[in-house]
């Protein structure tokens, strides 16, 4: 039975027939009247040409997200399928990892889903309204393929909302162990999946980690919003003759030291502070420093005073470096473009009066591969830089 059709004004049509998966409301021309909300639709262009099949919601501002260009409804074997795939991928490109990003959503033909995985414990972002409404096939599908036991919920994204979702957490299979503690190239980690930040911890920095493994030793490291500090520990462990790691969360920090307790590692300090307020006094010099920030744009009409804010803060780290000394910059939001992102660091580097060069590594990891027609999912931007002043 064919799918209920839907038709794409003529900007979105070549948008969308370039590879983007995503359809607004504003884009839609035509839409069938038995067209159902969390239900397969057929996209067409405003030539009447196929484009492929899309999970509708009129109720959310992506009123419908492209899975396939090819007519297949999306039930268990195209589920199953994906998850297969997504599987295989982390394999191939992160062999013997257990604890990575499982399932990226659009990029592994599963729009609104994201599934993390820590050891032995899934946890599971149902993220739209047809993900929703196929949550318990969902969990049997990942429970099988992935030979998960325990399946933690944490659908507590502002997402859920403009889906007309309410937030939703827990255990929905097995039992969370009492501690948690996930090896992350050689580096323990404990990992709150039911009360840490996202699904547990920041998963997407994990290789960039590595960066810093070379070029610490004996230096001065300041791990700026250093979350778990990942950094930190890796700086630390790899003969950085001080690292400070500093965060606004008493949460996090108080994990990070446990982490660094339970790794031997003695040369973390951890500080409490807000990071603006912290480079603003300027406290000391440091031969490497990792500036990693929230989100500071999670929209277009956000960007400019986002990319004042970036500009501030980089410009403040670069004028704390020492001779040589290394900056790793990154930006997570979205919002903000690979050329907006250097465009920003150039202009910083001028306020700062320093000039740097361009060291290779950093970027989005294997585990969040973008798609290449949707720049919305290569969000994370990443410079290494050395001050040749």
């Amino acid at each position: 039975m064919p799918f209920p059709a839907i038709h794409l004004d003529e900007k979105s049509s070549a948008r969308v027939g370039r590879g983007h998966r995503w359809i607004f409301s504003n884009d839609i021309s035509n839409i069938d009247a038995n067209a159902e909300n969390g239900g397969e639709v057929a996209v067409f262009s405003a030539k009447k040409e196929f484009l492929g099949s899309a999970l509708l919601n009129r109720r959310a501002l992506i009123a419908a997200r492209l899975y396939s260009e090819k007519s297949l409804p999306f039930d268990a074997e195209h589920i199953r399928s994906c998850v297969a795939l997504a599987a295989a991928h982390r394999a191939q490109w992160l062999p013997n990892r257990r604890t990575c990003r499982v399932v990226f959503s659009e990029s592994d033909g599963l729009p609104g889903l994201i599934v993390d995985r820590y050891e032995d414990v899934l946890v599971v972002q149902f993220l739209t309204l047809a993900m929703e409404q196929r949550r318990n096939q969902v969990v049997d599908i990942l429970a099988d393929v992935l030979q998960a036991e325990t399946i933690v919920e944490r659908s507590d994204s502002s997402g859920r909302e403009y889906e007309g979702l309410p937030e939703s957490t827990g255990v929905i299979r097995g039992a969370v162990p009492e501690e948690l503690v996930v090896d992350l190239n050689g580096i323990l980690m404990r990992v709150d999946v039911l009360g840490g930040q996202k699904t547990g911890m920041y998963l997407d920095q994990v290789e960039n980690w590595s960066l810093i493994r070379g070029i610490v030793k004996d230096r001065r490291v300041l791990d700026l919003f250093c979350n778990l500090g990942g950094f930190a520990l890796n700086a630390a462990k790899f003969g950085a003759s001080a690292v400070k790691a500093v965060d606004s969360s008493e949460p996090a920090l108080s994990q990070l030291v446990v982490s660094a307790f339970r790794n031997n590692l003695t040369r973390i300090t951890a500080k409490k502070s807000d990071g603006f307020l912290y480079v603003r006094s300027r406290p000391d010099n440091y031969d490497v420093i990792v500036c990693d920030p929230p989100p500071f744009a999670k929209s277009r009409k956000q960007l400019e005073g986002a990319l004042r804010g970036y500009r501030e803060l980089n410009r403040s780290c670069m004028k704390m470096l020492g001779k040589e000394g290394i900056l790793l910059s990154f930006s997570c939001s979205a919002a903000v473009g690979a050329e907006d992102f250097d465009k920003m660091l150039m202009l910083a580097a001028r306020d700062a009066g320093r000039s740097f060069r361009v060291l290779p590594g950093g970027g989005q990891p294997p585990d969040h591969a973008p798609l290449l027609a949707m720049p919305e999912t290569q969000y994370l931007k990443a410079r290494t830089l050395q001050a040749v002043d």
